[in-house]
Protein backbone atom coordinates (compact mmCIF):
# COMPACT_ATOMS: atom_id res chain seq x y z
CA UNK A 1 0.00 0.00 0.00
CA UNK A 2 1.59 3.60 -1.30
CA UNK A 3 1.77 5.94 1.74
CA UNK A 4 -0.70 8.99 2.06
CA UNK A 5 0.28 11.57 -0.61
CA UNK A 6 1.88 15.11 1.61
CA UNK A 7 -0.42 17.62 0.13
CA UNK A 8 1.52 20.14 -1.90
CA UNK A 9 1.03 23.84 -1.48
CA UNK A 10 0.72 26.23 -4.84
CA UNK A 11 -1.24 28.11 -6.87
CA UNK A 12 -4.46 27.62 -9.12
CA UNK A 13 -4.78 30.39 -11.87
CA UNK A 14 -7.10 31.59 -14.26
CA UNK A 15 -6.09 32.69 -17.68
CA UNK A 16 -7.96 33.50 -20.84
CA UNK A 17 -7.54 35.35 -24.48
CA UNK A 18 -9.59 38.38 -24.93
CA UNK A 19 -10.21 37.40 -28.44
CA UNK A 20 -12.11 34.20 -27.03
CA UNK A 21 -14.09 35.42 -23.74
CA UNK A 22 -16.12 32.17 -22.82
CA UNK A 23 -12.82 30.44 -23.00
CA UNK A 24 -10.69 29.88 -19.68
CA UNK A 25 -7.91 27.84 -18.51
CA UNK A 26 -7.27 26.82 -15.07
CA UNK A 27 -4.12 25.15 -13.83
CA UNK A 28 -1.53 25.13 -11.39
CA UNK A 29 1.62 27.14 -11.22
CA UNK A 30 4.70 28.26 -9.04
CA UNK A 31 4.57 31.97 -10.40
CA UNK A 32 0.93 32.36 -11.54
CA UNK A 33 1.55 36.38 -13.02
CA UNK A 34 4.39 34.44 -15.37
CA UNK A 35 1.75 31.86 -16.73
CA UNK A 36 0.19 34.02 -19.31
CA UNK A 37 3.74 34.90 -21.08
CA UNK A 38 4.33 30.92 -20.87
CA UNK A 39 1.23 30.90 -22.87
CA UNK A 40 1.76 33.95 -25.81
CA UNK A 41 5.27 31.95 -27.57
CA UNK A 42 5.01 34.74 -29.83
CA UNK A 43 3.32 38.24 -30.00
CA UNK A 44 -0.31 38.09 -30.95
CA UNK A 45 -2.59 41.19 -31.59
CA UNK A 46 -3.88 40.33 -27.88
CA UNK A 47 -2.06 38.48 -25.37
CA UNK A 48 -2.95 36.12 -22.73
CA UNK A 49 -4.25 37.71 -19.72
CA UNK A 50 -3.87 36.50 -15.87
CA UNK A 51 -7.37 36.94 -14.43
CA UNK A 52 -6.74 35.45 -10.95
CA UNK A 53 -5.04 32.41 -8.87
CA UNK A 54 -5.99 31.04 -5.78
CA UNK A 55 -3.55 29.58 -3.40
CA UNK A 56 -3.96 26.28 -1.83
CA UNK A 57 -2.58 23.68 0.87
CA UNK A 58 -2.87 21.26 -1.46
CA UNK A 59 -2.68 22.52 -4.79
CA UNK A 60 -2.43 19.24 -7.60
CA UNK A 61 -5.76 17.95 -5.56
CA UNK A 62 -7.64 21.69 -6.13
CA UNK A 63 -6.39 21.30 -9.62
CA UNK A 64 -8.13 17.96 -10.04
CA UNK A 65 -11.53 18.79 -7.91
CA UNK A 66 -11.76 22.05 -11.02
CA UNK A 67 -10.99 19.88 -13.77
CA UNK A 68 -13.72 17.55 -12.54
CA UNK A 69 -16.30 20.10 -12.29
CA UNK A 70 -15.41 21.57 -15.30
CA UNK A 71 -15.59 18.08 -17.28
CA UNK A 72 -19.08 19.20 -19.11
CA UNK A 73 -17.61 22.23 -20.46
CA UNK A 74 -14.15 20.93 -21.32
CA UNK A 75 -12.60 22.38 -24.79
CA UNK A 76 -9.04 21.07 -24.89
CA UNK A 77 -6.35 20.06 -22.22
CA UNK A 78 -6.85 22.88 -19.82
CA UNK A 79 -9.77 24.97 -21.25
CA UNK A 80 -13.16 24.81 -20.89
CA UNK A 81 -15.71 26.96 -22.23
CA UNK A 82 -16.71 28.51 -19.03
CA UNK A 83 -16.17 32.57 -18.65
CA UNK A 84 -13.05 33.63 -16.58
CA UNK A 85 -15.13 35.08 -13.87
CA UNK A 86 -16.94 31.90 -13.23
CA UNK A 87 -14.04 29.71 -13.35
CA UNK A 88 -11.93 31.87 -10.65
CA UNK A 89 -15.28 32.02 -8.53
CA UNK A 90 -14.99 27.84 -8.87
CA UNK A 91 -11.93 27.75 -7.52
CA UNK A 92 -12.37 30.33 -5.00
CA UNK A 93 -15.02 27.83 -3.79
CA UNK A 94 -12.97 24.99 -3.30
CA UNK A 95 -10.51 27.38 -1.14
CA UNK A 96 -13.71 27.50 1.09
CA UNK A 97 -13.50 24.28 0.95
CA UNK A 98 -10.22 23.55 1.95
CA UNK A 99 -10.12 26.06 4.65
CA UNK A 100 -13.72 24.41 5.95
CA UNK A 101 -11.61 20.71 6.22
CA UNK A 102 -8.82 22.22 7.30
CA UNK A 103 -10.52 24.23 10.45
CA UNK A 104 -12.92 21.35 11.22
CA UNK A 105 -10.13 18.56 11.08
Amino acid sequence: MKPPRAPRPGWAYVIHHPNYPPQSKTGLAVDPARRPAAANPRPPTARFQLCGAVHFTDAPTAERAAHRLLREKASRGEWFRVHPTDALNLLRGLRRRERNRENNG
